[in-house]
């Protein structure tokens, strides 16, 4: 036995190799199986993830989507409960005093302090394009919309407080942070739009209600004295009262700006109180409008949005040719419409009219309009102004001139060479 244990390395060597390379194969199939059980485990693994970033994805998404819009979700509830409890905002919370002073005064003092005046000087660097602007947005807008409106009355399309509804929102100024997010989505001038949007807030306050006044005259509710007064109280003087914080009072400035979110969230706030307060008074007391006529005049507002939006593109090539960022940004301003700054106005206006509600709601329509239209053509603005700076940059390369170069080192360029 102990011969044969001898022997057999030398005897039977080819036998030993065959199991050695046996034993190595059947340990090479277990450590592929091995792997693939690891790959598959780890694919499921990657799918699994793969889900789950898909479902927190979409979960970010959508909550991206309500922040950013969080303002007409506010109000879209706000309306929705007021349709199911009347007389809670209509009685309970004594509207009188809280919606018709109170968030009014909040939301202007909130504005008054994180207003930076010193902005305004930069009117005098582009006079023409800023008076352009202006001008569209309160006096050829109105303009088109009292003409549109009367049209529609004399056909009986609309009933009389709608269509002085429709004349009301085109009297008011611009709505900044609209503004400003579409005009850097299209590539447009972000500091010119910032400062327009500002200063028409700014003159809006004692424009848009001498604009209303002119078109629609004095009703039996309205009276020019007392208007005049109620909006010295209450928006004129808490924006002073904030401007005077935001200027004088030791660390307001950085208090404003370091709680910038908050003090929003607060006119929010109000400004949706004063709607649930508004539409629980219509609610009440009862309207003379269909839903058909509100069908309609949401179809009338998008088509004077889209002829307005054609008429200032075409002006703005024609007075500024070589200024494509300047065309994306007027586009956007020059039509919209705020809703921070107009409801509490059109409240202050016509507290006790018990219209009030139906002169609101062409606002609450034209708003999201001018977002849905906005944020459509935005992508192919952004286009055009991409391929006219790249012309006028090959353009000007070519001519040998200098002026170009300095006109593009304000823009931003991305690692690919794309105006961003």
């Amino acid at each position: 036995m102990a011969c044969f244990v001898r022997m057999a390395p030398d005897g039977d060597g080819a036998s030993t190799d065959d199991n050695d390379n046996t034993l190595q194969s059947q340990s090479k199939s277990d450590d592929k199986i091995q792997e693939k059980e690891v790959s598959n485990s780890s694919s499921c693994q990657h799918d699994n993830d793969c889900n789950s970033n898909m479902n927190i994805s979409i979960y970010q998404r959508m909550l991206q989507a309500i922040q950013a819009n969080s303002l007409l979700a506010m109000i879209s509830c706000a309306i929705t409960l007021s349709y199911i409890y009347p007389p809670l905002g209509n009685e309970y919370l004594q509207p009188e005093i809280t919606a018709s002073w109170l968030a009014i005064i909040v939301i202007f003092f909130f504005s008054g302090l994180g207003m930076h005046t010193k902005e305004f000087t930069k009117a005098f660097e582009r006079f023409r394009f800023n008076l352009f602007v202006q001008t569209f947005n309160f006096v050829i807008v109105s303009g088109f919309v009292l003409v549109i409106s009367r049209l529609m009355l004399a056909a009986s399309l609309l009933p009389l407080p709608l269509a002085d509804g429709l004349v009301i929102c085109s009297c008011l100024p611009q709505a900044i942070c609209l503004v400003i997010v579409l005009t850097k989505t299209a590539g447009g001038d972000e500091a010119a739009s910032i400062f327009n949007s500002a200063f028409s807030n700014l003159v809006g306050i004692l424009l848009s209600p001498v604009l209303i006044l002119c078109y629609l005259g004095v009703s039996s509710h309205v009276e020019k004295a007392e208007v005049f007064l109620k909006l010295s109280l209450k928006v004129a003087l808490p924006l002073l009262v904030g401007q005077i914080v935001h200027n004088f009072v030791p660390h307001a400035k950085e208090m404003a700006t370091n709680h910038k979110t908050r003090f929003k969230q607060v006119q929010s706030f109000a400004m949706a109180f004063i709607v649930f307060t508004t539409f629980s008074k219509l609610w009440a007391n009862g309207s003379g409008t269909g839903i058909l006529d509100v069908m309609l005049m949401g179809a009338i507002q998008t088509l004077i949005i889209c002829i307005l939006m054609l008429w200032v593109w075409l002006s703005l090539r024609l007075f500024f040719p070589e200024e494509p960022k300047l065309h994306a940004t007027g586009l956007f301003i020059c039509t919209s419409k705020t809703m921070p700054m107009g409801i509490p106005l059109i409240n202050a206006l016509y507290e006790d009219d018990p219209n009030l509600a139906l002169y609101t709601l062409p606002l609450l329509i034209w708003y999201p309009l001018t977002i849905l239209v906005g944020s459509f053509l935005a992508p192919f603005v952004l286009d055009y102004v991409i391929r006219q700076e790249m012309k006028l940059m090959e353009s000007e390369s070519i001519d040998g001139g200098g002026y170009y170069e300095m006109k593009i080192s304000s823009s931003e360029v991305d690692g690919s060479g794309v105006i961003v």
